[in-house]
């Protein structure tokens, strides 16, 4: 590991025109002390021969198969050599001071584990991949504890990823975000702080993109119950919260058929998945619990307790402290 090195990296799959301006983006940052990785999960086209022609720089790992998300990022940081990891989607642009306040936050705040980011559309420079509570939009501008952050760009230190096991890869697609939060959570004492000045611009390239009709739901449903039966714990949270999630989730599924499905199918799934990963899972404590669900309703009622949530993030200059 290179003490002051931030790693950057992408999983990306037959996006070759969106990654290219990804990197590019990359490339002016004005801190220069980074690696770019790129894990390719078995392209078609041309992807892995331009990189290496045009980016010889960058650090290319030729998969032949899709690992998922959270399989293709944890191969990724597995090449890193960074202090600090930084996993952006493939169809992102970083703003040009995004490396430098990132490696100012977290030397300077020692309290800081991960960091989300200020996702905007790209075409309309509205908030996007939020994440967090609606009601929390109230606090936009404003650095905040959280217990969430966005797949498509946020921060983690390296210590820390490799201390709770990186993302559970049987997830493949959706909640590889929130299992990692949830381990954070039950492993440390370290803080989610959103960072409004941490910009990145999300595309949402079209291709290669999982939708509601073609397999999301099936994921929300399996994986939303496996992280519950994983990490929660008692049997009495497991299944209260199982069941709220499941009402949800069948309200938004009912009007459409092949949701119907899906919903299903991610219950059955679920059931079979479960009997052979649980005894690998260790849940959290219930005081660890407790907490996360402070900051989930706190969040959720954000025009009374948001402002209980607001951090005092401090930037270059100042003294390493542990945010309050």
């Amino acid at each position: 590991m290179t003490s002051e090195l931030v790693s950057v990296i992408y999983i990306t799959r037959n996006r070759l025109s969106d990654l290219m301006a990804s990197i590019e983006s990359v490339m002016k940052q004005d801190l220069k002390d980074f690696e770019i990785i790129v894990v390719d999960q078995g392209s078609s086209d041309s992807t892995c021969d331009f990189i290496r022609m045009n980016y010889p720089e960058v650090k290319l790992i030729e998969l032949r198969e899709n690992y998922g998300v959270a399989g293709g990022r944890n191969i990724g940081a597995k090449y890193a050599k960074g202090k600090y990891l930084v996993f952006v989607d493939d169809d992102t642009i970083l703003h040009t001071n995004v490396l430098k306040k990132l490696r100012i936050i977290f030397d300077k705040n020692s309290c800081v584990g991960i960091v989300a980011f200020n996702v905007l559309e790209y075409s309309t420079n509205e908030i996007s991949n939020w994440g967090h509570s609606n009601s929390m939009k109230l606090f936009a501008n404003s650095y905040f504890e959280t217990i969430i952050f966005p797949g498509c760009g946020h921060a983690v230190r390296r210590d820390l990823f490799e201390k709770v096991g990186g993302y559970d890869e049987e997830l493949f697609f959706w909640g590889d975000e929130l299992s990692l939060s949830l381990k954070l959570i039950r492993d440390s004492s370290y803080k989610i702080v959103y960072a409004p000045d941490i910009v990145v611009w999300h595309r949402f390239a079209r291709s290669n993109r999982v939708r509601w009709e073609s397999g999301r739901m099936y994921y929300k449903v399996r994986n939303r119950l496996l992280l519950t039966w994983w990490y929660f714990p008692g049997i009495i949270f497991k299944v209260v919260f199982s069941l709220a999630y499941l009402a949800t989730y069948a309200f938004k599924s009912m009007l459409i058929p092949s949701m119907v499905e899906q919903f299903f199918k991610g219950i059955r799934d679920f059931a079979y998945y479960i009997r052979r990963t649980h005894k690998d899972k260790k849940p959290l404590s219930y005081s660890r619990f407790f907490y996360y669900i402070k900051i989930f309703f706190m969040q959720r009622i954000a025009i009374v307790f948001g402002k209980y949530l607001i951090l005092d993030i401090k930037g270059e200059g100042s003294k390493n402290i542990c945010c309050k």
